[in-house]
């Protein structure tokens, strides 16, 4: 099996389920994830900092932000919602 191309998606439902990778079992939470370009299964971080580090810094970069943004607003009293 050749190195699987991965890509950033959104899931949208928390779910314990297996890496299309590795097959281990792990939690997946709601927001952006690795998938599967082939099959559109979910990619724990750990094979896609193997096999694509570049969208994990990605994921990362993106949760700093989503965290920060969010911290703003409590500091200021804004309601997003």
């Amino acid at each position: 099996m050749g190195t699987p191309h991965l890509v950033i998606s959104r899931n949208t439902g928390t779910r314990r389920t297996y890496c299309a990778v590795c097959d281990q079992q792990r939690d997946f939470s709601v927001g952006l994830e690795l998938y599967r370009v082939d099959t559109f299964e979910l990619v724990c971080l750990i094979c896609g900092q193997k096999h694509a580090p570049e969208l994990v810094a990605l994921l990362a970069l993106g949760w700093l932000a989503q965290n920060f943004s969010q911290e703003e607003c409590e500091a200021h009293a804004i309601n997003l919602n």
